[in-house]
């Protein structure tokens, strides 16, 4: 009885088989990644296999499991070797592209109004929260010192504002429209800038059948700061079933926009933040803002907002003026997002 029970307690042999699965599990996630990289972005399969990694890792990690608990050592290895090469091909950093848009008639003025102030003397504190409804209770951030905030899907305006008044600055308020939703700004200061009556500029992206997407760009002159040349984003999210198929392609196109928006403008000192609607993964998204001469700063993953990060999709880039400090991932307040925090200074300062 001992010994038959001691047997079955051994580990398996490799068998035939064993060694069939090891190779399908060496070889799939290899492969998988080398072809979602290969087709890019713009690939629907592509773009689902890199919003679905997460769920794609934990099956990968049940799998192990129960590949261990089973005593077969080597498909647990070559899963292991094929899930590592995998998702280093998927990281493969973005190379940069030179983003290609139409430039808009008032380019040449506000390519002016970027260059023309003094540069900005002192770091600052910036916070991107894309939001699900407007009851989120903004008074949690008054003791954060906050510089610059874009709250995206906020509808209540009086929110805004009364935060604005908090921190003796401005509020600038978005209504949604048929194609973009609602966004505020709140700086600690004031919009008013750039010699003329407007204070902001709406950027058009592409968008499809029930799609929300819009850019906007600032400048807003921050107390004791200086002007800094803001593009507040919000890429277009998914619609209607009969547009999935085009989705990622929209987005790479207005990565494209935004990007050429960035290199008309003086790129080096130019922030831009907002929900981006894609992780790091996306190389496509990412290289026309490399390419206008942007950095992406690291922030933690904003989505889900109850439960522990998985996907970084409100993202911050910057220009080469600014060197990050440090970020911080705040509560979600109930909210499928959880706000950003993060504190930039210019190249040339010190951290305050």
């Amino acid at each position: 009885m001992a010994a038959g029970y001691h047997r079955r307690m051994l580990p398996h042999r490799p068998t035939r088989s064993s060694f069939q699965l090891a190779i399908v599990l060496l070889l799939g996630p290899a492969l998988l990644g080398a072809l979602t990289a290969w087709s890019g972005d713009r690939s629907p399969l592509a773009a689902l296999v890199l919003w679905a990694e997460p769920l794609l890792l934990f099956g990968a990690l049940y799998t192990l499991g129960w590949l261990l608990w089973d005593r077969r050592p080597l498909p647990a290895l070559a899963l292991i070797l094929g899930g590592v090469a995998g998702g280093a091909i998927l990281r493969v950093p973005p190379v940069g592209s030179s983003p290609v848009a139409a430039e808009p008639p008032w380019a040449e003025r506000l390519r002016g109004c970027t260059k023309l102030p003094d540069p900005v003397r002192q770091p600052i504190r910036v916070l991107t929260w894309t939001m699900d409804d407007s009851t989120a209770t903004l008074a949690d951030f008054r003791e954060r010192h906050v510089d610059l905030a874009i709250l995206v899907g906020l509808e209540s305006p009086r929110l805004a504002e009364q935060w604005a008044d908090d921190i003796r600055g401005e509020a600038l308020f978005l209504p949604a429209t048929a194609t973009s939703e609602s966004m505020a700004l709140v700086v600690r200061g004031a919009f008013q800038y750039c010699a003329g009556k407007e204070d902001s500029w709406d950027i058009p992206l592409p968008v499809g059948e029930g799609e929300r997407g819009r850019a906007v760009l600032t400048f807003p002159e921050i107390q004791d700061a200086g002007v800094v040349p803001f593009v507040a984003v919000q890429m277009p999210q998914p619609g209607a079933p009969g547009s999935w198929s085009g989705w990622s392609s929209r987005l790479v196109d207005s990565a494209q926009t935004i990007g050429a928006l960035s290199h008309t403008l003086d790129p080096r000192r130019v922030v831009v933040a907002g929900d981006f609607h894609a992780p790091r993964t996306f190389r496509e998204l990412a290289a026309p803002l490399l390419g206008a001469g942007l950095t992406e700063v690291n922030v933690p993953a904003s989505w889900p907002g109850p439960t522990a990060g998985l996907h970084a999709l409100d993202r911050v880039w910057t220009g080469g003026a600014w060197r990050p400090l440090s970020t911080w991932r705040l509560s979600a307040q109930g909210h499928s997002r959880a706000p950003l925090l993060v504190d930039l200074a210019p190249a040339n300062a010190q951290a305050r």
